[in-house]
């Protein structure tokens, strides 16, 4: 129960969760492009990279806040003597979808908005999200904590 520990044991999680964030991102991408693919007679490369980068940012951003939240849930309820398991839970299941459903619609259409001019930030975003999912794995796997979680 030192902050060392606890300071390690969050930066883990918050690596691991990134790294998961952004994974699911890609993937859930990849599916809709796939099933776009399948249905549509051409396949755009801009809406792929748009896709991407929605999904990616969306899932990022949200999973770094309900993290934090769900850490500061953590740390208040064992200062006040609370099992954080039965406050955090609750509260991670209603903003998890709310969050990230909000984000997504947020991101996706300031990207689409802004595509004409500024197009190069989607592709950017994906590259630089794969940078990090790879810092993150590499941060998550080098703590005791998390090194099991991303395995």
């Amino acid at each position: 129960d030192t902050f060392d520990g606890f300071k390690r044991i969050a930066i883990g999680n918050l690596a691991a969760v990134q790294c998961q964030a952004i994974v699911v991102g890609i993937l859930a991408s990849v599916v809709a492009f796939v099933l776009d693919a399948v249905t549509a007679p051409v396949v755009h490369l801009h809406h792929v990279v748009l896709m991407a980068a929605s999904a990616v940012t969306a899932a990022s951003v949200a999973s770094m806040v309900l993290a934090t939240i769900i850490i500061a849930i953590v740390v208040i309820s064992r200062v006040y003597g609370v099992d954080p398991d039965n406050v955090s839970a609750p509260i991670a299941g209603m903003l998890g979808d709310f969050c990230t459903l909000g984000l997504l619609s947020v991101v996706a259409h300031y990207l689409y908005e802004s595509r004409e001019a500024f197009g190069w930030v989607q592709w950017v975003l994906v590259a630089a999200y794969a940078l990090l999912a790879a810092v993150c794995a590499r941060v998550s796997g080098g703590m005791k904590a998390t090194s099991k979680v991303l395995a």
